[in-house]
């Protein structure tokens, strides 16, 4: 089998999320001054992307290939029902569990 891959197939997904920065221990001015934009009291946002699997592709003879890694099946439905409910577009500060 060939040392190196011939291929690399990679998944990723990727949400949006608020969050804000604040301490209740400081002042409103000292939480602005030191966390900037992320202490905006309407929250501040980020996509975030998440490498879900990768699968390298190995050349085992001229007329076949194989490949390591998880199966690589559409699971998009899956995750967006996992995950859309609790983060997707959502304020990870005061929304999460």
């Amino acid at each position: 089998m060939s040392q190196q891959p011939v291929a690399l197939l990679t998944r990723k997904e990727t949400f949006s999320a608020s969050h804000r920065l604040h301490s209740k221990h400081l002042s409103d001015e000292e939480n602005a001054e030191i966390y900037g934009k992320c202490n905006n009291p309407n929250g501040h946002g980020h996509n975030y992307t998440e490498l879900l699997y990768e699968v390298k592709v190995y050349e085992t003879d001229k007329n076949s290939v194989t490949y390591r890694g998880p199966y690589p099946y559409n699971n998009s439905q899956y995750l967006q029902n996992k995950r859309s409910a609790k983060t997707s577009c959502t304020n990870i500060s005061s929304d999460s569990d």
